[in-house]
């Protein structure tokens, strides 16, 4: 009965703080495109679907992140709080170990471990191809556009568009007029897309170019015309991302190529980072007896992270054997988990905590005696 109870008290705080951090987590990078969304999207003609539906499919890559982060930090801060109130020295002393006390966290780290291999391996993909198609259906103008007419509209860049009327059914306008710094286009009619890196895209038919600074007019039956923005295409609709990335796990480790199979490696080490964090969380955050220090947690969150590079590491680089590239990485955080661990056993809890406060000592007693 007292183990059940610590289960689920333990299993209460971590939960708490899992569904905290990744819902803080999945906002503050939904909050950090929607900026760039609404100026992709600020000609299209049905603004708030296109971001709705691209939000909807970055929320895959968005829960990958999170549920990472938030199980090292739903597990740390559970450790933490348990030792800080002195109730994991009243569980242990109960005769309860660490392993014991530790189920609940280690099931949910497994959870989560399952969670990112099902995220990683079909979920994101599908919803990277989502945000293709959506690209791909502004580029060919299914969503219209916000442009009214008989009314000389800014594209961005300097460049002006006017035009006449447009015709609801098929979305062709009437008349236009396109100015840029070099040259004035006047066409009988022509349609207008969205690219997906939000970039306007004007096809002109049967009309007439001016050259603005010389008496230069060349005539023209069709002519497209894309404008050139100021900022780099780096958005989340660009067309541009690896077709990798669409693919899902299984087709991946079947395929043949280099490639797939260094993508499809990268994905699994998610898998293994999740169960390394928590094995992290367990090192690190416990703080030193009679303190309320956190910095062995924020360390293992950079350290964290730093494994999380390194799984970029292997997708950006051609190795020549894929799967002995991703074992030596899986194979340093076990190892550099391993060291923590024996260190921890030395010295006992709050050992990077400890380490950490000696350090910035030592450096705040050297800056003194360098000012005397």
């Amino acid at each position: 009965m007292l183990l059940a109870r610590i289960d689920r008290y333990v299993l209460s705080l971590a939960l708490g703080r899992f569904g905290s951090v990744v819902g803080i987590i999945m906002l503050l990078m939904i909050l950090e495109h929607i900026p760039r969304l609404l100026d992709i999207t600020r000609l299209s003609g049905q603004r708030g679907y296109i971001v709705r539906q691209t939000v909807l499919g970055l929320l895959p890559e968005y829960a990958g992140i999170g549920v990472l982060v938030g199980i090292y930090l739903a597990v740390g801060m559970t450790i933490r709080q348990l030792a800080v109130r002195g109730e994991l020295a009243v569980i242990e002393a109960t005769g309860i170990g660490p392993l014991r006390w530790m189920r609940t966290p280690i099931l949910l780290t497994f959870l989560g471990a399952a969670f990112v291999l099902l995220n990683q391996g079909w979920l994101m993909p599908y919803g990277e191809r989502r945000v293709a198609e959506i690209g791909h259906r502004m580029e060919m103008g299914d969503f219209g556009v916000n442009l009214p007419a008989r009314e000389f509209n800014d594209l961005g860049g300097g460049i002006t568009l006017y035009y006449d009327s447009v015709d609801r059914d098929t979305g062709i306008l009437q008349g236009l007029l396109l100015t840029d710094a070099l040259r004035t286009y006047d066409a009988s009619s022509g349609h207008l897309s969205i690219a997906p890196d939000g970039t306007a895209v004007v096809q002109l038919a049967n009309g007439q170019s001016i050259d603005s600074k010389r008496p230069n007019v060349l005539s023209f039956a069709k002519l497209t015309f894309r404008a050139r923005r100021a900022q780099s295409p780096t958005d989340a609709l660009s067309s541009a991302k690896p077709i990798l990335r669409y693919a899902t796990l299984d087709h991946l480790l079947a395929a043949d190529d280099r490639a797939s199979r260094t993508t499809a490696y990268a994905r699994l080490l998610w898998c293994v980072l999740v169960l390394m964090s928590g094995a992290l969380a367990f090192i690190l955050a416990r703080p030193p007896i009679r303190s309320v220090s956190a910095v062995g947690l924020v360390v293992g969150l950079c350290l964290l992270l730093g494994f999380l590079k390194s799984i970029s590491l292997l997708e950006s680089a051609t190795f020549i054997a894929p799967v002995m590239a991703a074992f030596a990485i899986a194979l340093f955080w076990i190892a550099s988990a391993g060291l923590l661990f024996v260190w921890y056993k030395r010295v006992g809890d709050g050992a990077m905590d400890t380490a950490a406060l000696t350090l910035f000592r030592r450096i705040g007693a050297r800056s003194a005696k360098r000012q005397s």
